[in-house]
């Protein structure tokens, strides 16, 4: 996927690390960009990891503790958004929900596994009017509009990018600080 989104990336002065691990940067970004492929457990379905092309895992827990100051993370990873009703508590649980609970203000990510051929027109959607001070859910609507139109408005494609957390978050052209990682 990074070679997929590095002329995207680039073209908006988004660094990408090329480190199989998640690297400390993302500590430092206030949004990060996020690619992998999600893990269920098997026993419950829930989130349990996720892994890059080389098959190296990452807890989530390392994730959210990354993340934690970031105001926004996307997720290009299946299920990334998947949300589960915990079988004690009835909370909910997840990537997504864990990195809510650790400090990030918003994620984006799908609920469920998606296409990576969906990442590249969503990116370049959101990237110029988040860059430009649009609110996260008009970026994220639009983001999803450009994918619908691009797949036939097929559901599981352009309704997969999900906001969770903040949707009024903006920023003024240049003063983000965004991470990629994959």
């Amino acid at each position: 996927m990074r070679e997929n989104l590095a002329d995207v990336l680039t073209s908006h002065d988004i660094a990408i690390d090329p480190s199989p691990e998640p690297s400390i940067s993302l500590t430092q970004a206030e949004a990060g960009i996020i690619a992998g492929h999600g893990g269920l457990a098997t026993a419950n379905r829930y989130s349990r990891s996720f892994t890059n092309d080389d098959h190296r895992g990452t807890s989530v827990s390392k994730i959210a503790d990354l993340t934690r100051r970031s105001r926004l993370v996307i997720l290009f990873v299946c299920s990334g958004g998947r949300v589960d009703p915990d079988p004690e508590s009835g909370a909910g649980i997840g990537l997504a929900r864990r990195l809510l609970a650790r400090g990030t203000q918003a994620v984006i990510a799908p609920p469920w596994p998606v296409p990576v051929f969906i990442a590249r027109p969503w990116l370049r959607a959101f990237l110029p009017p988040f860059r430009s001070g649009c609110s996260l859910i008009d970026c994220c609507y639009l983001a999803n509009q450009v994918v619908g139109e691009a797949t036939s408005y097929d559901p599981s494609r352009y309704l997969a990018m999900t906001l969770y957390g903040n949707p009024f978050i903006s920023t003024g052209p240049g003063s983000a600080t965004l991470g990629g990682r994959r």
